[in-house]
């Protein structure tokens, strides 16, 4: 049986990243999504994708980078500290 969540999600927005919009981009946008009602923020994969890829959704290496490693971490912080606050 599955376990009811502990919450469900009133508003999600999507961040699609890659060269053009980095980390820092998605987090300079964390509070004006907070003023529009979302709750819930998810990106696009991380990992790298194929060469030429828009979505990043065809993965072909599945370990990250220190660089992007430190950047989630970094973002996850940020992220916290922009919509709390």
């Amino acid at each position: 049986m599955l376990s009811q969540p502990d919450r469900i999600p009133r508003a999600t927005y999507r961040f699609q990243l890659n060269a053009e919009f980095p980390f820092t981009a998605a987090a300079r946008l964390v509070p004006y999504l907070k003023q529009l009602g979302i709750s819930d923020i998810y990106a696009s994969p991380i990992m790298q994708a194929s060469t030429g890829s828009s979505h990043g959704y065809d993965v072909n290496d599945f370990s990250l980078d220190d660089q992007t490693d430190q950047q989630c971490k970094w973002y996850k912080k940020e992220k916290e500290k922009r919509y709390y606050s």
